[in-house]
């Protein structure tokens, strides 16, 4: 009864170690990268003034900017912002131009692995915390 019981215990545990999804993942990796920028972290360049276009990834439920390097066709940098004010998350369906300045850190080839985000031709991806961001007409 005893080996019953501790298999059964077994198999519960390791189905719920693999019941671990996406999202999860991404909030538990910007949570650890969040910490980062609280702990006063100052070796993270800062990025000024930059614009792009906020978008929400509904695969792994988080929001991102996307900014495209002028002159290129494909250098793309992806910054998953880590402190999005409220009023920005409005548009889960479409794009807002945004212009924006942070703290970055780009993700290891583990995190972005572990998130299945393949690396394509010319994109780099960032976690990014925001010093500031606005709406731009462009």
């Amino acid at each position: 009864m005893k080996k019953v019981l501790f298999m059964m215990s077994a198999f519960l545990s390791l189905g719920m170690l693999c019941a671990c999804d996406t999202d999860d993942e991404i909030s538990a990796l910007m949570d650890n990268k969040l910490t980062l920028f609280e702990d006063g972290f100052r070796s993270i360049p800062e990025k000024d003034n930059n614009t792009g276009c906020l978008y929400y990834d509904k695969d792994r439920g988080a929001w991102f900017i996307s900014y495209h390097h002028p002159g290129t066709y494909d250098s793309v940098d992806i910054y998953y912002v880590l402190n999005l004010p409220d009023e920005f998350k409005v548009n889960k369906e479409g794009r807002v131009n945004v212009s924006f300045s942070g703290k970055v850190v780009e993700m290891t080839d583990e995190e972005r692995e572990s998130l299945g985000m393949l690396l394509l031709g010319g994109y780099r991806y960032f976690f990014v915390y925001l010093t500031k961001i606005e709406l731009t007409c462009q």
